[in-house]
């Protein structure tokens, strides 16, 4: 059940097949991979015992991130990400936090803007 809900986020994000597919072992690791390993541990930042403990939790959830290859994934991808895993785990408190009543859609960076940066 795990793995079909990381791979609708990942469709959803319509990435491509190459970031989806699992990886040669000497490249970056897989999308699901990632989502998985996290979706394992995952925490409702407002069960964690403080504030220290949810900086970390963020930024081990952005190395996470940052490790998925060969293409990076944007900012628009990580956020869709953890909104997507806070409302799996009913994480009611840190979506209300952030301003989210319910589930939000957010729209994956243009080619153009990408290529700019």
């Amino acid at each position: 059940m795990a793995r079909h809900f990381i791979e609708r986020v990942a469709i959803g994000l319509a990435l491509p097949a190459s970031v989806i597919a699992s990886p040669s072992p000497a490249a970056p690791i897989s999308l699901v991979a990632a989502v998985s390993a996290v979706d394992r541990n995952f925490t409702c930042p407002e069960f964690l015992p403080d504030d220290a403990a949810r900086q970390a939790d963020l930024a081990a959830f952005g190395q996470a991130m940052a490790a998925v290859g060969p293409r990076r994934l944007t900012l628009a991808d990580a956020t869709n990400i953890r909104i997507k895993l806070l409302e799996r785990h009913h994480c009611y408190d840190s979506l209300s936090a952030m301003g989210q009543a319910g589930p939000i859609h957010v729209q994956p960076a243009s080619q153009e803007a990408v290529a700019g940066q």
